[in-house]
């Protein structure tokens, strides 16, 4: 049996799902979101998804069960050679969802562009290329101190230092000299 429990989350709450609690999601909608909350949701009017969400809830009370309690949600995995990318997809249970509170950290901070990227207050919204331009600056935050992580195990600090090297990426908290240099 379908029930439309409410729920106190919105689109672009970054959240985690009960079973998975170290994997952060940022909420796209949940099925039982009918056409005024999709609206306040900042979905727009003219969207199939939203006209039809009186008729989808109508069919979910007479003929849904508990696999229709659903979510849809942006998140990270990696795929097979360890790089993050997003996804996005359909969950189970939306009774399983809870607020995330910690903080963004690496690449999971690409969650808080999405979840700017979607906000349902449409003047707070983040622009498209706004979005694609923090996207890429957090991977390549990312990159570069995993490739400093690296070079500072197998190469000599001496050698480094040599190099003029710092012990600076942009977003590291080791930065030593102050000037910047990479």
């Amino acid at each position: 049996m379908w029930f439309p429990f409410p729920t106190p989350f919105h689109r672009g709450d970054i959240l985690i799902d009960q079973k998975a609690p170290d994997t952060p999601i940022v909420l796209q909608d949940i099925s039982t979101w009918g056409r005024e909350e999709l609206l306040r949701n900042g979905f727009s009017g003219d969207d199939s998804f939203v006209k039809n969400a009186e008729k989808r809830l109508e069919h979910y009370q007479r003929h849904g069960d508990t696999s229709d309690m659903n979510y849809y949600a942006y998140y990270l995995s990696a795929d097979r050679t360890g790089e993050d990318h997003l996804y996005s997809e359909v969950f189970c249970s939306y009774l399983d969802l809870e607020r995330y509170e910690k903080p963004l950290e690496g690449e999971t901070k690409i969650l808080s562009v999405v979840a700017g990227g979607i906000l349902s207050d449409r003047q707070k919204r983040a622009d498209i290329e706004l979005v694609c331009n923090a996207v890429r600056l957090f991977i390549q935050e990312e990159q570069c101190r995993k490739l400093r992580k690296w070079m500072e195990e197998i190469y000599t600090k001496e050698s480094l230092e040599a190099l003029g090297m710092v012990k600076k990426c942009l977003g590291d908290k080791r930065y030593e000299d102050g000037e910047g240099n990479i």
